[in-house]
């Protein structure tokens, strides 16, 4: 199955907060046909961004989307979940993250590209609060 987690942080805030919301495949891509296919959306906060009548998303830097290509050989499910994206305001944020499939451990396989996806997010975070340290000296 896949599942949704976000997370995000004030650019204000010292420490970076989060949250993590687990929802059924469906959620994501309605009509999700193999359990192997992941498709995670997380999410790291920050500055400002484009809002669509819905909702207000300038909270995030950033949203990012793990998927294995090869566990979703038709994009089918990749293409519903951009379309769910799209919805929501979301789409022009994202940042696929395509991953092999660890074939001999899919639990590490998915360990390893959700840990990749939040050490991006932290680079992108420290990255933001060295500039803002720059800017005060």
């Amino acid at each position: 199955s896949a599942s949704a987690s976000a997370s995000a942080s004030a650019s204000t805030a010292p420490r970076p907060s989060s949250a993590t919301v687990d929802a059924p495949a469906a959620s994501l891509a309605e009509g999700s046909d193999s359990a192997a296919a992941s498709l995670t959306l997380a999410v790291t906060g920050g500055g400002g961004g484009k809002n669509d009548d819905d909702a207000d998303w300038s909270f995030l830097d950033a949203v990012y989307l793990i998927t294995c290509p090869n566990a979703d050989p038709d994009s089918g499910r990749l293409t519903r979940t951009m379309t769910v994206l799209d919805d929501i305001g979301l789409s022009d944020r994202v940042e696929i993250k395509s991953f092999d499939t660890d074939d001999e451990d899919r639990i590490r396989g998915c360990y390893d590209s959700h840990i990749s996806v939040v050490r991006d997010a932290l680079g992108k975070i420290r990255e933001e609060e060295e500039k803002e340290k720059e800017r005060r000296t």
